[in-house]
């Protein structure tokens, strides 16, 4: 709307509110009101039509589809024009095959040439656009499976990769000017390229060999300032890729310079001295440090001195970082290689193990109290519920809710907000003793946490019990520790089952008395307590165990003591 057409409404607004002059107090107010009203809508319209123009204009480029395999749009186009549209767009579909079978046969005959005109006038220049990107998935799974097959003879596969797909990667990745999606399509294109392709079967089988050629790239946008920090973490995809295929040839594919090259970038990264870390978002920082932590396990490698191990280990044990952050830490220590670490070490690294179990337990007691404490104070706010408090149940509070009548004519199982249930005790019971509201959290929460239960308990066990030469590092009082640590998580990972239904059980309706979030609640911390008597009892050498320190209770926290 235009300002002298917003003027001429403006103006009527005002005639029609003289002909009402008995209202005209009250109409001069609504319609002068209305008036700024129109005004400040037309001008946010105005503003949002410019950045609207502002966001449609081009800031990136593409590499434009050669002309001779380019459709046309025919969406907006007269009948006639269509008519010629789709004749041009039946030959660009005919000559695309024609290329395409030309290309394939050309790769196969080491003639990289005949395969050019396809790659580079169709194949790569999708690549750069928006519209043909929100597929690259699929995108780059068929130039793999088209182009650079398992069966692919090695000459051919060479000329392939150095001859076209890594020059035309390295300038989308590079290109500051292209999509930043163009650009992360490039690096996992380039990480995902093999010298020699996987054979999965046969007598012939083998596992792939990274292109080596790829690996100096990825490795390059490590520590180049100018990369930025999306297309590291792209990178380091492909670079965890290529350690975990060194990993199942036994370490023949990559020397100890280029291992050194990804532990001193992840090394900087997490102690934050990555040439310019400082001017990383947040969000990517963290991302990119737990990246780097997991980084340092594919290398598997514990470090000059065990260098390696000490920072997994100072990362592990940090409880200002968060839950997952931690829990990198650990997964990467299942992952080193302890053959030749002192015992001292392995000691510490047992210890370190036991004690993330014990804290990421107690942690998720606490959660599950929170989420509770949540739920109910819903209740309390939107549901206009009014409970009391009972150890780790919830009961209605008779004496200010009124009679019993009312309490039970105003709860249903859809009264509970976010997933609460309404659970009553039998018919026929006691009439002077109030039913119990069992405070359930929803099915989908209970899932994630018994996961998340199972998780914490499973990899550190699996560190202790598992990780290579580990056990032997360890003294007779670490041993006696981990095997205490693997009988309790064989009991925990079968308790932390508690809630999901057994078909095969007698599905007869019972009373329940506490809730399945209550129960998981106290299976986590009972377990906490219990890896805790274990850490005091080898403090104490087993003799004089040191008792359980029990958690900081925040005086000026409203929740304390609701639920026990």
């Amino acid at each position: 709307m235009g300002y002298s057409t917003l003027g001429k409404k403006i103006k009527r607004l005002r005639e029609i509110m003289k002909k009402f002059s008995a209202a005209s107090t009250f109409a001069k107010s609504a319609l002068g009101t209305l008036a700024i009203c129109v005004s400040v809508c037309c001008l946010c319209v105005m503003a949002a039509e410019s950045c609207w123009a502002q966001d449609a204009a081009p800031k990136y480029k593409t590499i434009p589809t050669n002309a001779k395999y380019r459709d046309i749009d025919t969406s907006d186009l007269s009948p006639e024009e269509r008519r010629v549209a789709t004749k041009k767009n039946s030959e660009s579909r005919r000559a695309r095959t024609e290329a395409k079978t030309a290309a394939r046969k050309g790769i196969e005959s080491n003639n990289i040439d005949a395969a050019k005109p396809y790659l580079n006038g169709y194949i790569y220049p999708r690549m750069t656009q928006p519209e043909a990107l929100s597929e690259a998935g699929t995108m780059r799974d068929s130039f793999f499976r088209t182009y650079l097959r398992p069966d692919l003879n090695p000459g051919a596969r060479q000329q392939l990769i150095n001859g076209s797909i890594l020059p035309a990667m390295k300038t989308i990745a590079n290109g500051a000017d292209y999509y930043p999606a163009a650009r992360l399509n490039a690096i996992a294109m380039i990480g995902r390229i093999d010298d020699r392709g996987l054979v999965r079967s046969g007598s012939e089988a083998t596992p792939p060999i990274p292109s080596s050629a790829a690996f100096q790239f990825l490795s390059g946008t490590l520590n180049n300032a100018q990369i930025p920090p999306y297309l590291k973490a792209a990178a380091m995809q492909g670079l965890v890729r290529h350690l975990k295929i060194d990993r199942a040839a036994q370490g023949r594919l990559l020397d100890a310079g280029a291992r050194n090259t990804l532990t001193t970038f992840a090394v900087n990264t997490i102690q934050e001295k990555t040439p310019g870390q400082d001017k990383w978002q947040p969000e990517l920082s963290y991302w990119l440090k737990r990246r780097s932590v997991q980084l340092i396990g594919e290398v598997g490698t514990p470090g000059s001195g065990g260098k390696l191990i000490d920072l997994l280990m100072s990362v592990a044990n940090d409880d200002t970082q968060t839950l997952w952050m931690q829990f990198d830490a650990v997964q990467a220590l299942r992952k080193i290689n302890f053959t030749g670490v002192p015992g001292d070490k392995a000691s510490e690294v047992v210890l370190c193990a036991t004690n993330f179990l014990q804290r990421s337990l107690e942690q998720e007691a606490r959660r599950i109290q929170s989420l509770v404490d949540d739920l109910v104070y819903q209740g309390i706010l939107y549901g206009d519920i009014d409970y009391e408090v009972e150890g780790t149940r919830y009961k209605k509070n008779i004496g200010k809710s009124g009679s019993m009548g009312g309490m039970m004519g105003g709860l249903g199982d859809e009264e509970m907000n976010g997933g609460m249930r309404g659970m009553f005790g039998r018919p026929g019971a006691a009439s002077d003793e109030p039913p119990a509201i069992l405070v359930e959290l929803p099915n989908y929460q209970l899932n994630l946490i018994r996961r998340r239960m199972k998780i914490l308990a499973h990899t550190c066990n699996d560190l202790l019990a598992n990780a290579k030469g580990l056990a032997p590092a360890t003294g007779e009082k670490e041993k006696q520790l981990v095997s205490k640590i693997g009988n309790f998580t064989e009991k925990f990972m079968k308790d932390s089952s508690t809630g999901i239904i057994n078909l095969d059980d007698d599905l007869e309706e019972q009373e329940q008395r506490e809730s399945y979030t209550s129960q998981l609640r106290t299976i986590c911390k009972d377990a906490a307590d219990k890896v805790q008597n274990m850490i005091a009892s080898y403090n104490g050498n087993g003799n004089n165990a040191i008792a359980p320190q029990s958690p900081v209770v925040d005086p000026g926290d409203p929740l304390n003591g609701l639920g026990g």
